[in-house]
């Protein structure tokens, strides 16, 4: 009979985690017989030993991997926490109290405070499991399914007690913060809540801050809240996550302006401290050291904690989505792993699968081709990968820089990359993380095996939370570049010809 229920499971992608896990550390052993390499002939052997850290995914994948119910149902963080999910709207529209309004100790997805949430260890995880196995009536199981937000399968990862020395479900189950924030994340969704307040309040939409942005000139021009964005959007504001996590300064400094920097109002409190976070994310995505990973992770922690509240609080808890509760998750995870995992790069591969195929009619010739065109796509990135550190093809002999450099020949070019990053002429960046550094880029160098750039520096004049003024330099100077992480600002204008406003 069990058989019976379990074909009315899939798990396929918990499955091949598993399979995959249980040939790396079951069969290879990797983690404990670990793996035998040769790095230096007349030495022998280094035996090199592999442990899991994290298993990172959206929340759709980190159902399937760990087979786990998600958002859908009553307990929807499965496999870190006992948190309930909201009441459904049949409930609440017949006065039926929650869970949560029923005992005090139960908490829903709503709680602010995750020492509420009455966090799961591995033991915890692994005994809801063993409940789980042990059901034979098919009614309790169900129900055991429901309470404790974990699908039932033999064959899948959290059932496998060979892996269990291994794999911590609650230790290596980590949300991808790019996914819980911007791609179709809540920013999205709160944005638009914001602009239907502000409609209704200072009758302002995103025309008004259209025309705002036109009246600035702010640079580099935006299309993330253009007149057909608007139209297309409803719930969420339709647009690509990239361009969120370029774009929302300027919305921020539009609220600011018509607010003010200490408004009261809780829908601007509430986007205001999301955007705050999203700071935090534009500085973890250039890989600070790990002294400033951990003082992000302890701000993060009171900071989220905050935002909640200030959203229930502006919203309501029936407008509170699972991806609140897994940024509650997210502070702990960064200070744990010490460094912010993204699914982003693993997303411009499958892009690059979906470019390889689309136009392949013939099923029969779509895996030759395809892969074909897959690893010709990997051979032209590899000639030019994106990490390498170079000026672009048009270089210029410049010999009279050789004395000042020094170096025995200089090159010079209007653009670069350094680190991954791109500069060109007349880009404004920050030369540190910190931000306290400006400058005006007027061309790049390469002088033997170093780099450098010439620009027009730039010192500060007035600074507030989320704009800052800057006098510039009218003389340019050789900046030789060593191991600066390059900051671009947001947007950016020039209130003058000697003096430039830019928004963090």
């Amino acid at each position: 009979m069990r058989t019976t229920w379990v074909k009315k499971l899939d798990g396929g992608l918990s499955r091949l985690t598993r399979d995959l896990l249980r040939t790396m550390f079951i069969e290879d052993k990797i983690a404990t017989d670990g793996v035998s390499l040769i790095l230096d002939r007349e030495l022998p052997p280094m035996i090199v030993k592999i442990s899991l850290c994290s298993i990172l995914g959206d929340e759709d994948a980190l159902n399937d991997m760990f087979f786990t119910v998600g958002a859908s149902g009553i307990c929807p963080c499965g496999v870190l926490c006992s948190v309930t999910n909201k009441p459904p709207p049949t409930d609440t529209d017949n006065n039926i109290p929650s869970m949560s309004e029923l005992d005090p100790e139960i908490q829903d997805i709503s709680c602010a405070d995750l020492a509420l949430c009455h966090e799961l260890c591995d033991k915890d995880v692994w005994a809801r499991c063993d409940q789980l196995e042990a059901c034979i009536d098919k009614k309790v199981l169900d129900e055991k399914e429901r309470c404790t937000g974990i699908k039932f399968n033999p064959s899948t990862l959290l059932f496998c007690k060979e892996l269990r020395v291994f794999v911590g479900p609650s230790s290596t189950s980590t949300g991808d913060p790019m996914h819980i924030i911007f791609a179709n994340g809540i920013l999205s969704m709160e944005i638009m809540l914001c602009m239907a307040s502000v409609r209704e309040e200072v009758d302002a939409y995103f025309e008004d801050l259209r025309n705002w942005s036109d009246e600035k000139k702010y640079l580099p021009k935006t299309t993330c809240f253009s007149k057909y964005r608007e139209e297309h959007s409803k719930n969420t504001l339709k647009v690509q996550a990239s361009e969120l996590l370029s774009d929302y300064p300027l919305l921020r400094a539009y609220l600011v302006t018509v607010y003010g920097v200490n408004a009261t109002e809780p829908h601007i409190v509430s986007i205001l401290l999301l955007f705050e976070i999203c700071d935090f994310i534009r500085i973890l995505l250039k890989y600070p050291p790990q002294c400033e990973v951990q003082e992000i992770s302890h701000k993060l922690q009171g900071l989220c904690k905050k935002y909640i509240e200030a959203f229930v609080s502006a919203y309501g808890r029936d407008m509170v989505r699972f991806k609140h509760h897994q940024l509650l998750h997210f502070p702990k995870q960064l200070g744990k792993l010490g460094v912010m995992l993204s699914c982003w790069v693993t997303e411009r591969k499958n892009k690059a699968a979906k470019l390889g195929m689309h136009h392949i009619c013939d099923p029969m010739h779509i895996e030759s081709a395809g892969l074909a065109r897959l690893t010709n796509n990997q051979v032209c990135m590899l000639d030019t990968p994106g990490w390498l550190t170079t000026l672009s093809a048009s270089t210029t002999p410049f010999p009279e820089l050789c004395a000042s450099f020094p170096a025995t020949r200089v090159d010079l070019s209007p653009s670069m990359r350094w680190n991954g990053v791109s500069l060109m002429n007349k880009d404004v960046t920050f030369l540190d993380l910190a931000q306290t550094y400006l400058v005006i880029v007027v061309a790049c160098l390469r002088g033997d095996q170093s780099y450098a750039i010439i620009v027009k520096c730039c010192r500060r004049l007035t600074a507030s939370a989320i704009a800052s003024t800057w006098e510039i330099d009218p003389d340019a100077k050789i900046y030789r570049l060593v191991n600066e992480r390059l900051f671009k600002p947001a947007f950016y204008r020039y209130v003058d010809a000697a003096h430039i406003e830019v928004l963090y």
